[in-house]
């Protein structure tokens, strides 16, 4: 009978956690819809070329733009 009562309260602080973490969420963190007349614009990044080795190359070798692509 005490075990019963104790999984009893414990499910009982559980809902109520449950219920009480929903409540503060729905109040207090949810973001809320706003009503914006234009969108926000988006930076378009500036685009950079990466170099890079397209050849097995030795160290100490003199990379030309024979060796080197972009990407």
């Amino acid at each position: 009978m005490r075990r019963g009562r104790v999984f009893l309260y414990l499910s009982l602080i559980l809902v109520l956690l449950v219920a009480g973490g929903y409540l503060l969420y729905t109040n207090f963190l949810s973001p809320t819809a706003g009503s914006s007349d234009a969108p926000a614009e988006v930076a378009i990044p500036d685009r950079v070329d990466i170099v890079v080795i397209t050849q097995k190359a030795p160290r100490g070798t003199v990379l030309d733009e024979t060796v080197l692509g972009l990407i």
